[in-house]
């Protein structure tokens, strides 16, 4: 009886700390996370970094639920590739990683500074496609 109840304790508890992970997952802090080993190979701005991912959380474009996996499997998913597969939670992963990394992109000094990754990356706002010349591949007219 004890052995019962010790393993239905434990699985209590496991499963608490799961849903205390799950729905008390911070989006802000999973976005980053996403970004920053996306990009492993730039240096990023701190600060602007955070900005990007308060702003992207306020847009509601990804899903909040799948956020909250990403920040329930967070310690795995910085340190193994999981996106490399071919299934449908790898396809999934990387189609959220690569609306976040590419918006993180364009709204960056990037590709304004020509795409040179010896520079600090800094964020400078998400793209409005009301603003003339908002996109950083557009060349003016000769």
């Amino acid at each position: 009886m004890k052995r019962r109840t010790f393993l239905l304790s434990g699985a209590a508890l496991t499963s608490a700390l799961a849903a205390w992970q799950y729905f008390g997952a911070n989006v802000v802090d999973v976005i980053q996370m996403m970004v920053r080993k996306r990009l492993d190979y730039l240096t990023l701005d701190p600060e602007g970094l955070e900005i990007f991912a308060r702003d992207m959380a306020a847009l509601h474009v990804n899903s909040k639920g799948r956020l909250q996996t990403l920040a329930l499997i967070g310690p795995a998913y910085v340190r193994f590739p999981l996106s490399s597969g071919h299934n449908r939670f790898a396809y999934l992963l990387r189609h959220g990683e690569d609306r976040i990394v590419s918006t993180y992109l364009i709204s960056s000094d990037f590709f304004v500074n020509g795409m040179n990754e010896s520079r600090v990356v800094r964020y400078l706002g998400l793209p409005d496609p009301l603003r003339a010349c908002g996109n950083p591949f557009a060349r003016p007219p000769t």
